[in-house]
């Protein structure tokens, strides 16, 4: 048994949970942190920010493309503050994350101590749990129950709480014992299963419906159930719409893929409105997904498999509802269909209707896709981006309009999480720093972020940190010099009347070679592709700056019944 401080401790807990990054921002309280990192001789990597907030991000963007617990970090008071954007979205998009902030001294507790702040009550509505150490001798312990909270049922973030007097103090107990209970944690860590008789009823309403559609959501992803619910969807010829968040369930190129349904759809609505059941897959059927609660049939039949109760008959009753992992209720499911014979896709005229939906979509907006003009649109810029991108390629989106004209216009062509929106809380300056811990979760993949000149400003600083840790994202920015969602929704909305929606414009490729990026403007849109692959070639992070028109008009490619009151 030896003695060890405890932020010591700390790292040795974190070690051999399979940490591999930490970010943040260190503090004078998590010190001993820092130097514990600074001795495990690079078995834990900290990756210095130069905002709070864009660590969570990046630790945030780390989970989702490996499945581990994403680790962020923070001083006492401001510096914890700064993370509660970032936390917040990773709480609402169920994605797993641990963030651990200094304390004051427990005895300077109410004594008006410098940056003392109630950062507890703070984190509280925006995670599953929230530890504060009291005594050295638990710091494992909260860390164990920290790490396996936020991988547990539905995933999410959790507050690791550490006294000054914490992380300072010696620790003689045998702690090496008990660390040797601690072993690599990811999500999902556990997969309840289905109850065999609501998957036997849902099994006999599929068979008996005449139109089925199914809806997955990014519990799907979270889930890995991509294998299954192909499975499943082929045998019944089910046709496939998602929320944002679940785009890639199934390639969108399948034949029964209808892509996004609700308010950013292409013509998975209408196939919605015309069914006679639905099978909700991993989704929270919330405002977007459903349009606003106004898409889904009255009446119709609904089977919802959530790995969280809560969800179950939240927004629509549903007719089954299964609270079990999904991809473990879709391999029941198929269990239970048995291996009867299956008709070819190609026979079922449900299959011929999504091809002719398909065909007639991509020609209705052939205006946006093949506009050769600049400055161009984001649809023109996107057509670009998926030419160029491998199948297994990451498109990691900022808030506002990033993610719309994505969702629209860049097709996922393998199943998994190839497109990474940030639809737990839709802020903007998410985009930039996520592909930069999605990259260091997967470097072997093309990381390409597409953001919106507002969303990126807002983490330039960031950009030394990509040169500083050698992380080749590509950034592209759709440069229309403002806040193009608030823009689009005052020109639709409040009669082209337009307050705090425009910037002075800035030449983001100038601004990249200052940080050591490579930094390219873009003139005209036959530049874009081969830009990109140089970018890929190169092994350097790069600013692809295209400029994209001001002019609102049209800019907003949606249903949303706020923007069709001109």
């Amino acid at each position: 048994m030896s003695e060890v401080v405890g932020g010591s401790l700390l790292i040795e807990g974190l070690k051999r949970l399979g940490v591999q990054y930490v970010f943040g921002m260190p503090g004078f309280q998590l010190m001993s942190v820092y130097d514990a990192i600074y001795l495990s001789s690079g078995e834990i990597k900290h990756v210095l920010v130069h905002d709070e907030k864009s660590g969570a991000f990046m630790a945030d963007g780390y989970a989702r493309i490996s499945g581990k617990p994403g680790v962020c970090d923070a001083t006492v008071g401001p510096g914890a503050t700064n993370l509660v954007s970032g936390v917040a979205e990773s709480f609402y998009a169920s994605t797993p994350l641990v963030a651990i902030t200094s304390d004051v001294r427990m005895e300077f507790v109410g004594k008006s101590p410098n940056q003392e702040c109630d950062q507890v009550s703070i984190f509280r509505p925006i995670v599953k749990g929230s530890y504060t150490v009291l005594l050295p001798e638990l710091i494992l312990d909260a860390t164990h129950r920290a790490f396996h909270c936020a991988v547990s049922g539905r995933p999410g973030p959790v507050h690791l709480n550490l006294p000054e007097n914490i992380t300072y103090s010696k620790i003689s107990h045998d702690w090496e014992k008990e660390i040797r209970a601690f072993h690599p944690v990811t999500c999902p860590w556990t997969r309840p299963q289905p109850d065999a008789a609501l998957a036997d009823k849902a099994i006999s309403l599929l068979r008996s419906a005449q139109r089925p559609v199914c809806i997955a959501g990014g519990g799907a992803l979270i889930s890995q159930a991509s294998e299954y619910l192909l499975q499943l969807v082929e045998k019944m010829h089910i046709p496939v719409a998602t929320s944002l968040t679940g785009k890639g369930a199934i390639p969108e190129n399948h034949p029964l893929s209808i892509s996004l349904c609700g308010r950013f759809d292409r013509y998975a609505n209408r196939f919605i409105a015309e069914s006679d059941l639905i099978l909700v897959v991993g989704c929270k059927l919330g405002e977007l997904v459903t349009s606003r609660w106004s898409m889904i049939p009255e009446g119709v039949d609904i089977i919802h498999i959530d790995i969280d109760a809560f969800e179950i008959h939240r927004n629509y009753r549903a007719t089954i509802g299964i609270v079990a992992d999904a991809r473990s209720t879709l391999a029941a499911l198929l269990e239970t269909m048995g291996h009867g014979k299956q008709a070819e896709l190609s026979e079922n005229p449900r299959v011929r209707e999504i091809a002719l939906a398909r065909q007639s979509w991509k020609q209705s907006v052939r205006n946006l896709t093949d506009d050769d003009t600049m400055p161009t649109n984001p649809a023109r810029i996107l057509k670009e981006i998926r030419s160029f991108m491998p199948d297994d390629g990451l498109l990691v989106l900022d808030g506002g309009l990033s993610t719309h004209w994505a969702g629209l216009f860049f097709d996922v062509r393998m199943a998994g999480r190839g497109f990474m929106p940030n639809r737990g809380q839709a802020a903007i300056g998410y985009g930039f720093p996520a592909s930069l811990g999605a990259k260091l979760a997967a470097p072997h993949r093309t990381v390409v972020a597409f953001v919106g000149d507002g969303g990126f400003s807002m983490g330039l600083s960031e950009m030394e940190t990509a040169v500083r840790e050698n992380i080749p994202v590509i950034v592209v920015v759709n440069n229309n010099s403002g806040l193009g969602y608030v823009k689009a929704l005052q020109h639709s909305v409040f009669h082209k009347r337009y307050q705090s929606a425009d910037f002075l414009p800035l030449r983001f490729d100038r601004l990249a070679q200052e940080f050591g990026w490579k930094g390219i403007k873009i003139e005209q849109v036959q530049q874009i592709v081969p830009e990109l692959k140089k970018a890929m070639d190169s092994g350097q992070p790069t600013v692809l700056d295209v400029p994209t028109k001001k002019d609102p008009g049209g800019m907003l490619p949606s249903r949303d019944p706020r923007a069709q009151r001109e």
